[in-house]
C-alpha cells in the first residue's frame, strides 16, 4: 500500500469537506438469526484536507480503516477497505471475516471508533482482555474519528471525519530505493508513538515505551521514507538536530537545522539521502568547518576520541595524556577560529546536553562532560603547569587555561591532504594526524618530526618521506600506489596498519638504515628495491618484497634484527631473500616464503647466497611455516664474517619449531654456511647449526653435495641434529620428522632416517 508523501512544513488540516456518496457493500445474512436481514454499512470516511500535493490528499487503493463498536466485545470489529472508488466492508471475529460477527440488529445504538493505520492495512486484531490490540505496533501517525450510530432498517450510515491527533509531526526523506525499515530517525523534539490498543469504549491508547530522541522507524512511501512521532511540547523552538541511522550497517548521518519551527500537524521535508547536508558521523568520520578564513586542510572528527557517536563523551584525560594519544588536538587558535566564525547553540542530542558549533558549511556536536558544562583540551601549553582548553556552559563559551592535570575529553582534528591540489610538495607538521587522498605523480609528502599518524586513502604520490616516528594507516582497497621510481623513506619508528593495500618501489631509511619498521595489518607490495631498515617487526599483514636484478641484491634487509611472529612475508631477492646484516633473525610464527634467484659473481657479490641468511648473529626458527629456497645458494644460510672483512663473531642457525622446508636448487646445501658447496664459504664463528626434536616438520631438498653443511675448513662449526653432534652418514634421528630429497650421491651426501 502506498504511504504518505510529505513536503516542508505543511499543516494537516482537519476542516470538513463534501463527502462523495458511495454505495456500501451489502453484508451476508447474520448467521445468528436466519430470519433477520443482514446489516448494511453505508459508511464513508473523509481524509484530512492537505491543501497541496505535498501530503496525501485522499485515500488510495488498499487503504483500510478498522471500526470498533461499543457493545461488541474484542476481537469483533468491522473493516472498511478502499478499492480505488468505494469502500467495501466486512465484519471480523479476530482474524476471520465472519458475516454478522458484530451481532447488530435494528434499534441497536452506540458509538463507532474508526482507526486508520497508514502502514498497517494488513494488520490483524486480537483481544487483550476487553481491549482490541493489533498484531504489530506501527510507530507512525494514525487517523481516527468517532460517530454515534443507530441501526435503522438494518442499515448503519455515517461519514467519519478522520483527523490526526494533536502534536503529531511527520518527516519525509527522498530516496528512490526506499525499503521499509531501512532507516530510523532520531530527534530530541519528537517521541515515536503508535497505537497500543483500543478500549471497549473506543478510547485509543498510545504506546508509552519510547522517549524523546528514540529512533523512529522509516516507512517507504512514494520513493522516500516517512518518519513520524509526537512533539514533546506543542511548539519546540527553532533549532533541531536529526540523527538518521541505516539499519543494515548501523551507519549514521546527522543534520542540523536552525530557524525553523516544528508545530502540531507539521509535515517536514528533510534533505534527500544523498544530500550533502546529511553529515556522516562515526569514529573515523571527519567534517570540514567552512567559513571565511578557515583552514582548507583542517578537518574535525565528528566524535570524541575513541567514540562512535557524537553524543558520547568518552574518556577524560589530563593535558599530557591527551597529547600523547595517536591523534592531533586542535590548537588554541583553531578553537578560537570556530568561536569567532561559527554559530553556537546549546542543545540536547539523544538525551545528552552539549554545544552545536555550526559553520557556513559543516557542524559539530560537542557533548558536555558535566551536567551542563564541558571543556576540551587544545594542544597549546599555557605556562606554569597550565594548558589552554575550550570551555562552554550553557550559552557561555570561550578559551581559557586550566591546570594541566585537570581532566577533559578530546575532540581530535586531522589534516586532509588532497594531492590533486599539490604543486610539488606537501609538509605535515610534527605530531599531526593527516589523511592523504587524491593523486599527483610529482608530489612529495614529507612528515616532519615525530608522533604523526598518517592515513593513506585513495592516494597516489611520488614519494612519502617520514622524518620522525609515525603510524601509517592504509585504508580501503588499492589505496596507495606510488608512481615512477617512487618510494617511502623513513627515519625513526614507523608502524604500518590498516585494511588496504600499498604498492611502491621501496621502503628504506633516510640517510642510512635508520628506520624501525613494524607491520601489524594490511597488504604491502615493494616492487623493485625492497625493504631496507634498521629493524623489522612483523606481527600481521601481508608483505611482498622484491629485490630486482640491477636494483637490489636483497628483498628484505635489516641491519640489527628481523622478528616475524605473524602475518605473511614473501621475499624474493637476487642474492638473498630475507637478510640481517649484523644481528639476529627470528621467526616464531606466521608464513615466510624467501627465495634467492640470481647466480653468484665472486668479483662483485660479497654475500652468502641464501633464501634466508644472517651475518654475525643467530638465525632462529621456533614456529610458523617457513619455505627458504636458494636457486644458486643455500636455502637457509649464515656467516660470521666475509673473507676477514668482519670478525668471526658468534653466529649460528637454530631450528626448534615450526614447519620448515629448506631447498637448494644450485650447488649449495639446503642448510649451511657455504655459499656454493664449500667454495667461498664464510666463517661460522662458534655457533654452528642445531636442529632439535621439537620441530613439527623439516624437509631438506638439495641438488648439491650436502643437506646440512658448514665450512669444511672451520673445525669450530658444529652440526647437531636431534641431539646427535656432527652426525655421520648413517646417523638415525629417532624423534625428528625429517624428509630428505637429493638428486646426487656424492661422498658427503647424508641420508637421514627419520623415526617411523
Amino acid at each position: 500500500m502506498k504511504k504518505l508523501l510529505l513536503s516542508l512544513f505543511v499543516i494537516l488540516a482537519v476542516s470538513s469537506c463534501t463527502v462523495d456518496q458511495i454505495e456500501s457493500f451489502k453484508e451476508e445474512t447474520n448467521p445468528q438469526s436466519s430470519s433477520a436481514a443482514p446489516i448494511v454499512f453505508n459508511l464513508q470516511a473523509k481524509h484530512p484536507d492537505a491543501g497541496t500535493k505535498a501530503v496525501k490528499a485522499g485515500w488510495e487503493n488498499g487503504d483500510a480503516i478498522f471500526v470498533f463498536f461499543s457493545g461488541a466485545k474484542a476481537p469483533k470489529f468491522l473493516k472498511m477497505t478502499y478499492n480505488g472508488t468505494e469502500w467495501t466492508t466486512a465484519e471480523y471475529d479476530g482474524n476471520t471475516a465472519t458475516p454478522g460477527a458484530l451481532g447488530l440488529k435494528n434499534g441497536d445504538a452506540g458509538t463507532m471508533r474508526a482507526v486508520f493505520l497508514p502502514f498497517g492495512s494488513n494488520a490483524t486484531v486480537s483481544a487483550n482482555g476487553t481491549n482490541f490490540v493489533f498484531n504489530k505496533t506501527y510507530y507512525a501517525y494514525y487517523l481516527t474519528a468517532t460517530l454515534e450510530y443507530t441501526v435503522t432498517s438494518n442499515t448503519i450510515s455515517g461519514a467519519f471525519e478522520m483527523t490526526i491527533p494533536d502534536n503529531y509531526v511527520q518527516f519525509f526523506v527522498e530516496d528512490a530505493s526506499a525499503v521499509d525499515e531501512a532507516y530510523t530517525l532520531g530527534c530530541d523534539a519528537v517521541i515515536p508513538v503508535g497505537v497500543a490498543s483500543i478500549s471497549s469504549d473506543g478510547t485509543v491508547n498510545e504506546t508509552t515505551d519510547k522517549t524523546a530522541a528514540h529512533d523512529m522507524p522509516g516507512y517507504a512511501y512514494s520513493g522516500g521514507y516517512l518518519f513520524s512521532g509526537k512533539l514533546t511540547s506543542w511548539s519546540y523552538g527553532s533549532n533541531y538536530y536529526f540523527a538518521k541511522k541505516k539499519t543494515s550497517d548501523n551507519s549514521r548521518a546527522d543534520y542540523f537545522v536552525t530557524g525553523k519551527t516544528l508545530s502540531s500537524h507539521s509535515s517536514v521535508k528533510l534533505p534527500a539521502n544523498n544530500d550533502s547536508k546529511w553529515q556522516a558521523v562515526g569514529s573515523d568520520k571527519l567534517v570540514q568547518l567552512t567559513y571565511d578564513g578557515s583552514d582548507s586542510n583542517l578537518w574535525w572528527n565528528t566524535c570524541n576520541y575513541g567514540q562512535s557517536v557524537p553524543e558520547a563523551v568518552g574518556t577524560l584525560y589530563t593535558f599530557n595524556a591527551a597529547n600523547s594519544l595517536e591523534v592531533s588536538l586542535p590548537t588554541k587558535e583553531q578553537f578560537e577560529s570556530i568561536i569567532n566564525n561559527c554559530s553556537y547553540t546549546w542543545l540536547t542530542i539523544h538525551g545528552k546536553q552539549g554545544a552545536v558549533v555550526k559553520a557556513a558549511q559543516g557542524f559539530l556536536f560537542l557533548p558536555a562532560h558535566d551536567d551542563n558544562s564541558g571543556g576540551y583540551w587544545s594542544s597549546t601549553e599555557g605556562g606554569d603547569s597550565k594548558a589552554w582548553y575550550f570551555y562552554f556552559s550553557g550559552l557561555a563559551h570561550n578559551t581559557s587555561t586550566a591546570v594541566d592535570d585537570s581532566s577533559y575529553p578530546v575532540r581530535p582534528v586531522t589534516l586532509v591532504i588532497n594531492l590533486s591540489t599539490c604543486s610539488s610538495a606537501v609538509t605535515i607538521p610534527s605530531g599531526a594526524a593527516a589523511k592523504v587522498t587524491g593523486s599527483k605523480s610529482d608530489c612529495v609528502v614529507t612528515v616532519e618530526g615525530g608522533g604523526s599518524n598518517i592515513t593513506l586513502e585513495d592516494a597516489s604520490m611520488h614519494c612519502l618521506v617520514i622524518q620522525g616516528d609515525a603510524t601509517v594507516v592504509v585504508k580501503g582497497e588499492n589505496q596507495l600506489k606510488t608512481n615512477g621510481s617512487s618510494s617511502i623513506q623513513a627515519k625513526g619508528a614507523v608502524t604500518f596498519r590498516g585494511n588496504g593495500s600499498l604498492t611502491t618501489y621501496s621502503l628504506s631509511g633516510t640517510g642510512g638504515e635508520y628506520a624501525d619498521i613494524k607491520f601489524e595489518s594490511g597488504t604491502y607490495d615493494f616492487q623493485r628495491y625492497g625493504i631496507t631498515a634498521k629493524s623489522i617487526n612483523v606481527t600481521g599483514g601481508n608483505i611482498t618484497s622484491q629485490g630486482e636484478k640491477d636494483y637490489s641484491v636483497t628483498a628484505i634487509k635489516a641491519s640489527d634484527s628481523i622478528v616475524i611472529s605473524g602475518g605473511e612475508v614473501n621475499a624474493t631477492g637476487d642474492l638473498i631473500g630475507l637478510y640481517v646484516s649484523a644481528g639476529n633473525l627470528t621467526i616464531s610464527g606466521g608464513i615466510v616464503n624467501a627465495e634467492q634467484t640470481r647466480g653468484f659473481n665472486p668479483n662483485t657479490d660479497k654475500y652468502a647466497l641464501a633464501g634466508i641468511a644472517v651475518n654475525g648473529g643467530w638465525l632462529t626458527i621456533s614456529g610458523g611455516t617457513v619455505v627458504a629456497t636458494g636457486n644458486f645458494g643455500s636455502g637457509i644460510g649464515g656467516r660470521g664474517g666475509w673473507a676477514g672483512n668482519l670478525p668471526a663473531t658468534t653466529t649460528g642457525i637454530r631450528i626448534s619449531g615450526g614447519d620448515v622446508t629448506a631447498k637448494s636448487n644450485g650447488s649449495a646445501s639446503a642448510i649451511g654456511f657455504a655459499g656454493q658447496g664449500n667454495k667461498h664459504g664464510p666463517h661460522c664463528g662458534d655457533g654452528g647449526i642445531t636442529v632439535t626434536k621439537d620441530i613439527s616438520s623439516l624437509k631438506l631438498v638439495s641438488t648439491a653435495a650436502a643437506m646440512i653443511q658448514t665450512n669444511n675448513t672451520d673445525s669450530t662449526c658444529k652440526i647437531t641434529v636431534d641431539g646427535v653432534e656432527n652426525p655421520t652418514a648413517s646417523s638415525t634421528f629417532e624423534h625428528l620428522n625429517l624428509t630428505v630429497s637429493t638428486t646426487t650421491n656424492e661422498n658427503d651426501t647424508w641420508t637421514f632416517t627419520p623415526k617411523q
